[in-house]
């Protein structure tokens, strides 16, 4: 490694005005670009939400193969679903106490154990069913290697790799949660979805949203409300899955949730 002194362009503290930092132009960029997407009076809906999927790589959906049932624990079903893109999906499941047909699906990119208990508790005893997803690269379905894991890895590793075959960590959650969605419909007749999402796991459950899925309501914890940059101290609040090439040119995650 050099040291950093025989990288500088400049001598300490007499870098040329016109010369900006990365932080600092993607601030200045980004602030351009709402400018203007906030001075478009309208909006092609349909056009936009084919805009969104190709932005995420959901134009191709994958379809649910088969369904793989465990030993029931605690009253719980243990299921993994098999997608047509050889996936599988992990899933904890409690049917409704009550006929009502209502399900909440709850998201997080730690895991189901990161999850509060005291939420899954008052959606069980409000007579909800229950479905606890863990998503590509967390919980049951991520990698013992440090590049994958959200406390160390911060998903760098899955994300990259995503990113060299044209898709994204987020496109790839809001097919897994469309298949999710479909399967509590075809398989368990459900008539109202709430999808309940941590940080990125969230603007996975919005942007399915946004594509038009069947969904009701959508719950958003810890999330992102731009994709402006903010202050350089929590940059790194969220990881690597969460980055998006060209959502700032579609519209930001305000169009997401309008849509």
């Amino acid at each position: 490694m050099l040291p950093e002194k025989d990288l500088m362009v400049f001598s300490p503290g007499r870098r040329d005005s016109t010369v900006i930092g990365t932080v600092e132009y993607c601030r200045k960029k980004g602030l351009e670009l709402r400018k203007k997407y906030l001075n478009v009076s309208s909006f092609d809906i349909a056009g936009k939400r084919k805009e969104l999927e190709e932005i995420l790589g959901t134009v191709e959906k994958p379809v649910l193969d088969s369904v793989y049932r465990f030993r029931e624990i605690n009253g719980w079903s243990r299921l993994a679903l098999k997608t047509s893109d050889y996936k599988l999906i992990p899933l904890l499941l409690k049917t409704p106490s009550a006929k009502t047909g209502e399900f909440v699906v709850f998201t997080h990119p730690e895991g189901k154990r990161a999850i509060p208990p005291e939420l899954i508790d008052e959606a069980v005893k409000s007579g909800k069913g229950v479905v606890i997803v863990d998503l590509s690269g967390t919980g049951e379905a991520s990698s013992p290697s440090t590049g994958e894991d959200y406390a160390k890895g911060k998903l760098r590793i899955i994300t990259l790799s995503e990113m060299w075959f044209g898709r994204t960590t987020l496109g790839e959650w809001v097919k897994e949660l469309n298949t999710v969605t479909r399967f509590l419909i075809s398989g368990y007749h459900a008539r109202d979805i709430i999808l309940d999402g941590f940080r990125e796991t969230g603007l996975s459950g919005l942007y399915l949203g946004a594509a038009g899925a069947q969904v009701n309501e959508i719950v958003l914890r810890d999330a992102p409300v731009s994709y402006l940059i903010g202050s350089r101290e929590t940059i790194d609040f969220y990881s690597m899955a969460v980055h998006l090439q060209g959502i700032l040119e579609w519209g930001d995650i305000s169009l997401a949730a309008a849509l």
